[in-house]
């Protein structure tokens, strides 16, 4: 079975993630199978370890879809790959042999959130990820939000729906030594509200950032705004009002945050500000609230899939977010009291699903 392992950078964030965790369930039931991982450029130690490695393949420079069409392509015919699984909305267009595809979609925000994108990235999204919806063996997605965009857009149902599967260090108490040291590594306050992830515009930070400019404006005392999250793309704009609120020392910036960190920074935090545009599932959303945070979401299917009942919901446009920061002002309180973020039953167990999905189709392959 060969993988787009290409999500499995060293700085990994959602898919990579997403990835990552599914694939660690898998190897713990150890089935027969050998994985090829394949990427464009070098991959992650922990990355590595899945299986048989192999790095650069193509040119680096080529966008995902291209790569995958060009040197990828090669290699699953040379390989003689059961299964190919496109892990990040992806397959090639050409098929190889008897090869069967299995393609992973997270979203669809091409169609949702079209101006957050780059162009390459609307066209292939477009163009290629919805003729692998159309065409793949099997489809899986993140979230039973994503599933019905997929049935509703591209007319295929979902063969499976793989929720994320969280990592154990976020579904146990943090060590107050850890808050500690967390505290001093990054200098923050005791009462702090945080922005967390990759600085795009499908993040909204520009207009979480002008609401809490403008509640403090307005004279409204609220805990410093801490943002974190690595430089993505369309990001000018978010960099520009970020350098100028640091400047006037109104919020800090922290840059990437590795993820044995991200467990502290969570429960650390008085408020999870978490408002994008538009998620295809919202992990941080699950991890933060998994951590024991107060969290402030986006009204929006995916992240009540992700969030239940746990967190406060309300639209993500500016006067909304200052509205919700204004009361946060007036009383601390006003979003706590939700119930306690149980672990959703249907996480586990996952792995034996999408192993039997495989199965299935190397059957059909030598049959």
């Amino acid at each position: 079975m060969g993988l787009d392992a290409c999500p499995f950078e060293e700085k990994r964030t959602g898919v990579g993630n997403y990835l990552f965790n599914l694939m660690s369930e898998m190897r713990e039931l150890n089935p027969p199978i050998d994985f090829f991982l394949y990427s464009r450029a070098e991959i992650s130690a922990d990355g590595r370890s899945f299986g048989e490695v192999r790095e650069h393949v193509g040119h680096i420079a080529r966008s995902g879809p291209l790569w995958m069409n060009t040197g990828l392509n090669a290699l699953i015919a040379r390989d003689d790959l059961d299964i190919f699984w496109g892990t990040n909305g992806y397959i090639p267009f050409l098929r190889q042999g008897r090869t069967k595809y299995i393609v992973t979609i997270h979203d669809l925000v091409h169609l949702f959130a079209r101006h957050t994108i780059t162009r390459e990235t609307y066209a292939a999204r477009r163009i290629v990820q919805s003729f692998a919806a159309r065409r793949a063996d099997a489809v899986t997605t993140v979230s039973d939000a994503t599933a019905a965009d997929i049935r509703k857009h591209h007319g295929r149902t979902a063969d499976l729906i793989l929720h994320p599967r969280m990592e154990r260090a976020f579904n146990h108490p943090v060590d107050a030594d850890d808050l500690r040291r967390l505290r001093e590594r990054f200098a923050l306050p005791q009462d702090f509200l945080l922005v967390l992830g990759t600085l795009e515009p499908r993040k909204n930070v520009v207009t979480i950032l002008r609401a809490y400019r403008s509640a403090i404006e307005a004279g409204y005392r609220l805990p410093r705004l801490v943002v974190a999250g690595a430089k993505g793309w369309r990001s000018r704009e978010i960099e520009e009002i970020v350098d100028d609120l640091v400047r006037q020392d109104l919020i800090q910036k922290l840059d990437f945050v590795p993820q044995d960190l991200l467990p502290a920074l969570y429960a650390a935090c008085s408020l999870f500000l978490f408002l994008p545009i538009y998620e295809g599932f919202g992990m941080p959303l699950r991890e933060a609230l998994m951590c024991g945070a107060t969290a402030l979401a986006s009204d929006i299917p995916s992240l009540r899939e992700a969030g239940g009942a746990a967190a406060t919901y309300i639209p993500h446009d500016q006067a909304s977010i200052e509205a919700a920061l204004r009361a946060y002002a007036a009383d601390p309180a006003v979003f706590r009291g939700r119930p306690a973020f149980a672990l959703a039953h249907e996480e586990k167990g996952q792995a034996s699903d999408f192993l039997r999905l495989i199965g299935a189709l190397t059957a059909e392959r030598v049959s």
